[in-house]
Order: C-alpha cells, then structure tokens, then sequence
C-alpha cells in the first residue's frame, strides 16, 4: 500500500505524520524552538505619580468688579500663592474659642497669627483701600502693599493696617454676596465712608446715615479692635443698606410693644445680614465679647426659648434686644432652608422685602411684606414657616 508522509502543524507546533507512527514534533519548526524556549514577559513600569496641581487662588484684579470669597489655607502666612491672610468672621470664631486675655495688637503672638490668619487671597499689589462702594479711613495712613505683599501681623498693628484691608475686603465681599446671591444691594455705589478705628469709641460701633465708625472692646488696657470682628462690621453696613432699601427711614427710639418697630428692623436686619454672610451658626460677636457665646445670638438654643414679650419686658422695649425677636424669625427660616440646600431663595426673599417696609413698620406689618414678597416672587413655600416663626416668638400675625 502507498504510504504518504504529511507534515501537519497544529497550534504553530509541527508534527510528523507517518505510517505507522503517532505525532511527534519536527525539530526546528513552527514559532517558538525548543532551542529558545517561552520568551520572558516584559516587567510593567507604572508611571511616577503626579504631582497634585497647585490649588486655585482667588484673584480680585479690580475691587470695582465683583469680589470672589476667599479659601481656607492653613499655610496662608508661609504660602507664597496668597498675598494677602485674612481672619474669617472674627479671631474667637477662627480661633474655636476664646482668648485668655483676650486677644489685641498688644499680646498676639506668632502662633495665635498662624491659627486665625487663613483666609488667603490674591490682591492687587497698587490697591488703595477705595473703589465705588467704601473708601478706609484710617487714624494715620493708608495701608499700602510692601514688597507687593499685604500679610500685615497682627500683633503690634498700630497703624491698623490688617485692620484696615480686613474691614475694606469684607465689605466688599458683603456686597457682591448679595448682589450675587439676591440680584441687589441698596447701599452699593456710594463711595460710604468707614473709619476703622476711633479710639474714643468704647464697646460700640454705629452707622451715621453716611458711612461706618468702628470702635473697640474691652478696656484701655486691652482693646480689641472691632475692625477685626467683621460681624460688627458687616451688621453696620447692613443699617446701610436697609436705609437705603427704606429711602433714608432712620433707626428711631425704643419700640412701644412686643410687636417691634422699624428700629427693631434695622437692628436684627444688621444680623441677619451677617448670618447670611457667616451662615455656619446663628451668632455674631464673638470677638466683640471674648466669647463663642457671642454678642447676639438667637442661633442659641437659650435664645430660642425667649418670646417676643421676654425681650420686651427685659429691656422695655430697647431696639437691639427688640432686634433679636426678628433675627431669630429670619436666622430659623434661613437655617431650615440651608440644610435643604435652598437658602439662596430665604437670601433674595429678606433683599427684597426690604424695599418694601418704611417707618411705620413694625415685626406685624412685615409679616405682610414678606408675604406678599414671597407670592409676587414664586418664593411662597416659606410663608408657612414665617407664620410658625411669629408664632413661637409670640408676635402678633396682621
């Protein structure tokens, strides 16, 4: 019988076919040769890891164009990307805590500046505390940059310079924080005028009807400078915008029942303007009195017990104590909606009714402002909740 031998190749292997014979492998042939064996895998070299790129600094180029906020930087002072630190809010709330004695130019220290001076920024080195909004006006000089760098200390500032950039940059900041947020702000564009430091000013700060005076705290023998307490601040340049929100309606005397007054407005509007900035907690001045207990604070659980008739009758009627029964109203609607992400809408709502009130008005009559603030603007969800709120401050509904 003819006998055929064939090559098969299976798998890139050859193998032999004969007669008679099974498969054996040819030597030499397919891909790979016994003489070289499997090739060794190559070894897989991961990249070096790259470097996280340097976090976004924010840049204000013109103070007449909107001012950003700022960003936590716990390296601010040491951190070449900022030029200038500030203090967020108020050293006892930078701080956590209070100081013991409390903290001035005089005692601060390198490690107290490290810890409250966080707030970083990047500022333009020819800036000259003035644009279209406030103007500083300091005891001695103007604050200027040195070395193109504005991280004044705060120890031994006796030219108020951090005091003065610090007052200049939040008022701002205030500013385009509504104007961002609720479309407005009366008091911008006028240029107002804000004295940063009067040293015969003890415990007090006030609106004139034209600009802000700051003063101190504490004594003669430990002043703390309520340019640092931006809530102080803030709260005046609220006055500011209510009056003119109010077409010039004034503060006025003490209110004549639990129901409140203008004046009563004005100076829990002043908070609420400075809960909206620093929404965190419902209390400001915590510098003001050395104290995370702060100088008002309806955002207090001890606070929030107190009706409108307890402030009246402990203070017959007087319109900062009176101003704690309307911040209290607003702080808790606004808490309600930021933890439901919508706080935005309570901030344009409290704008606008603002316009709407005059010298007449008391914490009844506004209810009917916000009321018909809220229906004219799609914002009537909080409606309900201003009627809860002037019913747990026991203040009487129109």
């Amino acid at each position: 019988m003819e006998c055929w031998k064939v090559t098969v190749f299976v798998f890139f292997a050859g193998f032999s076919l004969g007669c008679g014979e099974g498969f054996k492998p040819v030597q030499g042939s397919g891909m790979l040769s016994s003489a070289q064996g499997p090739t060794a895998p190559v070894p897989i070299v991961e990249p070096p890891p790259e470097e996280p790129p340097p976090p976004a600094v924010p840049e204000i180029l013109n103070w007449d164009d909107p001012v950003p906020a700022g960003v936590q930087a716990a390296d601010c002072l040491e951190n070449d990307l900022y030029n200038v630190c500030l203090v967020y809010k108020n050293p006892v709330f930078a701080n956590g805590g209070s100081f013991s004695p409390r903290l001035t130019i005089s005692n601060a220290k390198a490690a107290d500046e490290a810890k409250i001076m966080q707030y970083g920024l990047k500022i333009p080195e020819d800036t000259t505390l003035s644009n279209k909004n406030f103007r500083i006006v300091a005891p001695r000089s103007l604050a200027k940059a040195e070395n193109g760098s504005w991280k004044f200390p705060f120890a031994g500032d006796a030219d108020q310079k951090l005091a003065q950039i610090q007052s200049f940059y939040w008022l701002n900041r205030q500013v385009s924080h509504f104007q961002e947020r609720a479309g407005k702000f009366y008091w911008a564009d006028t240029r107002a005028p804000v004295v940063v430091y009067q040293s015969q000013l003890s415990n007090n700060a006030y609106f004139d009807g034209r600009g802000i005076t700051l003063g101190y705290s504490g004594s003669s023998s430990g002043r703390s400078l309520l340019a640092m307490d931006v809530t102080v601040a803030v709260h005046e340049a609220g006055h500011g915008n209510i009056a003119a929100a109010t077409r010039g309606a004034g503060v006025g005397g003490n209110c004549a029942s639990k129901n409140g007054c203008l004046g009563a407005i004005h100076e829990g509007g002043g908070d609420i303007h400075a809960f909206m900035i620093f929404g965190e907690v419902g209390i400001i001045g915590e510098y003001f009195v050395n104290s995370l207990d702060g100088l008002r604070a309806p955002g207090n659980a001890k606070e929030r017990n107190l009706t409108a008739r307890d402030y009246y009758q402990r203070a017959g009627g007087e319109i900062h104590d009176m101003g704690n029964v309307y911040a209290s109203i607003w702080w808790e609607v606004y808490a309600n909606a930021k933890a439901a992400g919508i706080e935005k809408d309570v901030e344009g709502l409290f704008i606008d009714h603002l316009s709407g009130l005059d010298a007449r008005d008391t914490f009844t009559s506004a209810f009917e402002v916000i009321e018909a603030m809220a229906n004219q603007s799609g914002r009537e969800k909080f409606v309900d909740q201003f009627r809860q709120e002037y019913q747990r401050m026991e203040v009487d509904l129109p």
